[in-house]
């Protein structure tokens, strides 16, 4: 476990986490968005920050839903190797955040 998680995780992680993973079972089917070659069991059960949660903190924009074990494989994106075989093909765009639905007005 990474020091930053070492008091244990927050509410408002817990909602953050549950979100993004509901999101990816709605609009992905619950795969794996890292699919990383030869380690992924293709289903999204944690929640990734793609380009480290020192780097953007909890911004929903850049976590995604993974696997575990591709979780585990990739680490801190940042400590990554660039040139790892298993993660070339992946490319981290910021996701994009659908904004609350509107109620519906009479006409």
């Amino acid at each position: 476990m990474s020091t930053v998680w070492a008091g244990g995780s927050t509410r408002a992680w817990r909602r953050l986490r549950e979100a993004v993973l509901e999101e990816n079972r709605v609009k992905n089917g619950g795969r794996c968005r890292a699919q990383c070659k030869g380690i992924c069991t293709a289903i999204a059960n944690t929640a990734h920050h793609t380009k480290g949660r020192n780097v953007t903190g909890d911004d929903p924009r850049h976590i995604v839903a993974i696997c575990v074990e591709c979780n585990l494989h990739i680490g801190d994106p940042m400590q990554h190797p660039a040139d790892c075989a298993a993660c070339a093909h992946i490319e981290w765009a910021p996701r994009r955040i659908d904004p609350a639905p509107r109620p519906l007005t009479k006409w």
